[in-house]
């Protein structure tokens, strides 16, 4: 296209510079050679500014390959200048040559000449200048310079203006002595020959390129396509079939050649003909296309899905239709298991019994919640999305839950096993974590999976306080049976204790009558470094403390022994409250001295008797003593042991009271239940009591409290009396 373009500026240099020197070609001998030079060039640059003006600013349109529409300006104003410049000096040079070379020649020829050797000289310049145009600015836009018809008519009008003007100025020079006849055929002849070839190479040169780019185009993209591409003539019949529609419905193009439209078409699908009328009725002016998805069949009777486009063209003024028609039957099955696999995944979020979140991996915000998230947490589905993930969780372990998601957003897999959550109402409750990073729709999301694990966390609690508590218990069993045997085996020692202390007091009564006698003859002496006056009257107590301690150790063994040993039966047994009370006192004698200087026993005189277990009831009563002493905070506090008759309900009681740090309301609520303590870090075990409340209903009894924190605490046994009191 350069050179088109390069052969019509020479034209326009030409037929500038033939118009300047035809209209002051007579002025110019009376001036001097560099004025006319000067005037020549000056008329000429002013009036081939319009044209290329237009060809720079109007014709070509170059904005979109620079950086900018004032950067395209800026370079074009600059071509323009330096070709206007180069135009310019060229012309001057010309006319400061021509009368010294060419001295002979005038009027019409001189005009010639000057506008032959105006253009051979700036060709060399014009051609450079439109050569680094074309290169800078791709060469796109001067292709489609002689497209625009107002530049086209105005080149048609320009031809036929040069090649008058041309005839005219050459004509007379050359057939001055023909005939008017043959000079009219002659000059029409003249006229044809010098403008078709610029016709050819301005005009028809560039239709048929464009024509044949044009087709050559139109059959590569009928040819290359995958869609089917079919024409219908005016009555809907099958036309021509481009090679991609042959091939996907397996038909060769001679045996759809004249078949209705609806050969291509299921049975089952609704005719295409109502649609031309709609497309006729809607879009009069042919320039829209309707798109339906219809069910095609292929020659070997299967079905497609299919895009189809329906449009009206027009060939020969006559009005035809298109179909392009593209197969989506894998895109419409893809679609269908999408759907199918969309509609399992959300029944398998939605009824899960673990709550599930989808969370945006950047900020940890919430995209979507299942059923499960509202009910376990309180909120409904809109106060989750709004609220946001860390108003769920402990502050303590929100961070951590945060930390977890980030690590999944980068691929790993990652859990938590234990987070305390809170529900609307405020209330604690433990959940594990699961996680995993998902591609949904190519998005990639978090899928958090929260499963509720209080009552596991619970149960796993209990089963390891049971599983304390039954070594704590074993421990006592093992306890139990040792302090029998050690009762035992600290009776032989004692029993040669009281023998012998027995026998040394005798003796020394025997004796005691000898050493007197001695001192009231010789005086005083020593025994041991001992007086004797002295030794007199300590020897006799010291034997009877000594007796006494031994009958006391006596007792204390008795009272183990009897505390391990199987009784009779409840129904062959009647119990004395007042004694088992003694025992137990006697055995806890240690302890009530080393936690309390008040201890205050009142035991009831002629209780009736009670149908029970003699062990089993003293640890009741050693086991209220001990709870009793282990709940004084210091030993100014008392504790109080009493028995008594209630003749209206005909029971015997046994009360302890304590002045002690006593229990709140919830512990009260569950001091009974086995394995729960409130001396945890003290050794308690939690059996104490409840073995006490069972050991009391076997024997038809109860067992009844009353605590108040600071207070103290006091309980109560009562126990069916086998008889009425003797003051019944």
């Amino acid at each position: 296209m350069l050179l088109e373009i390069f052969s019509l500026l020479l034209l326009i240099i030409f037929t500038v510079e033939m118009a300047v020197m035809e209209t002051l070609g007579p002025l110019f001998p009376s001036l001097s050679v560099v004025a006319a030079g000067l005037l020549d060039a000056t008329m000429v640059g002013l009036l081939l500014t319009p044209p290329l003006w237009i060809f720079f600013f109007k014709g070509l349109d170059v904005e979109n390959h620079v950086t900018s529409r004032k950067e395209s300006t800026r370079r074009k104003t600059r071509l323009l200048c330096v070709l206007q410049g180069a135009i310019f000096v060229t012309q001057f040079l010309v006319m400061l040559i021509l009368p010294t070379a060419l001295p002979d020649l005038t009027g019409h020829s001189l005009a010639i000449a000057d506008a032959c050797l105006t253009i051979l000289l700036a060709s060399p310049f014009l051609w450079l200048v439109l050569a680094r145009y074309q290169k800078q600015f791709h060469a796109g836009p001067l292709t489609d310079f002689l497209s625009t018809p107002g530049l086209l008519y105005l080149i048609l009008l320009y031809m036929v203006f040069l090649a008058d003007m041309l005839q005219e100025v050459m004509m007379p020079h050359l057939l001055y002595e023909t005939l008017e006849a043959y000079y009219i055929l002659i000059d029409a002849i003249v006229t044809t020959i010098i403008i078709a070839p610029f016709f050819w190479l301005l005009i028809i040169r560039h239709l048929t390129r464009t024509a044949f780019t044009v087709r050559a185009r139109a059959m590569a993209i009928n040819e290359q396509v995958v869609d089917a591409i079919v024409t219908l003539d005016t009555k809907g019949r099958i036309a021509t079939l481009n090679p991609a529609a042959r091939t996907i419905f397996n038909f060769p193009e001679s045996e759809l050649e004249g078949l209705p439209a609806e050969a291509l078409f299921a049975d089952t699908t609704e005719s295409i003909l109502p649609l031309f009328t709609t497309l006729e009725k809607n879009n009069p002016d042919n320039r829209k296309r309707i798109s339906r998805e219809m069910t095609c069949k292929k020659r070997d009777g299967s079905t497609l899905i299919m895009d189809v486009s329906i449009s009206a063209i027009l060939q020969q003024g006559r009005q035809e239709w298109l179909l392009i028609m593209r197969d989506i039957s894998e895109r419409k099955e893809a679609e269908q298991k999408l759907r199918n696999s969309d509609a399992r995944f959300r029944q398998l979020f939605e009824q899960s019994d673990d709550a599930m979140f989808f969370l945006k991996p950047e900020t940890c915000s919430i995209v979507d919640v299942n059923a499960t998230c509202a009910k376990l947490f309180g909120y409904s589905k809109q106060e989750l999305l709004s609220q946001g993930l860390h108003r769920l969780f402990t502050s303590k372990d929100f961070p951590n839950i945060h930390e977890t998601i980030k690590e999944i957003s980068l691929g790993v897999r990652s859990s938590l096993d234990n987070v305390l959550a809170l529900n609307k109402q405020g209330e604690e409750f433990n959940l594990s974590m699961r996680g995993k990073l998902i591609s949904l729709r190519g998005v990639n999301i978090v899928l958090c999976s929260f499963r509720n694990i209080t009552n596991r966390i619970r149960l796993e609690r209990e089963a390891k306080e049971i599983q304390a508590h039954l070594i704590q218990t074993n421990k006592m069993t093992s306890l139990g049976l040792m302090v029998s045997g050690v009762a035992h085996e600290i009776n032989n020692p004692n029993n040669f204790i009281m023998a012998n202390s027995r026998l040394l007091s005798d003796s020394w009564q025997d004796s005691r009558k000898i050493l007197r006698e001695y001192y009231e003859e010789n005086g005083e002496f020593y025994l041991g470094a001992i007086p004797f006056s002295e030794v007199d009257e300590q020897v006799p107590k010291l034997f009877d403390g000594i007796v006494d301690g031994a009958g006391r150790i006596n007792e204390i063994i008795s009272s183990l022994k009897n505390f391990y040993r199987p009784d009779l039966p409840l129904s062959e047994s009647s119990v004395d409250i007042n004694v088992i009370a003694k025992a137990a006192v006697s055995l806890l004698q240690h302890e009530l001295v080393k936690f309390t200087e008040n201890f205050q026993m009142n035991l009831t005189e002629e209780l009736p008797t009670v149908k029970g277990n003699r062990q089993q009831l003293g640890q009741v009563l050693i086991n209220l003593l001990m709870n009793a002493c282990q709940a004084l905070t210091d030993k100014k506090h008392g504790i109080y042991l009493e028995t008594g008759y209630d003749p209206e309900s005909g029971e015997v009681t046994l009360t302890v009271r304590d002045e002690g740090r006593g229990m709140s309301a919830k512990d009260s609520q569950r001091i009974m239940e086995p394995f729960y303590t409130t001396k945890l870090d003290t050794g308690g075990t939690g059996l104490g009591l409840s073995i006490s409340r069972s050991i009391i209903k076997e024997h038809r009894g109860l067992l009844v409290f009353n605590s108040k924190p600071g207070e103290g605490s006091t309980f109560v046994v009562r126990l069916p009396a086998n008889m009425p009191a003797a003051k019944d």
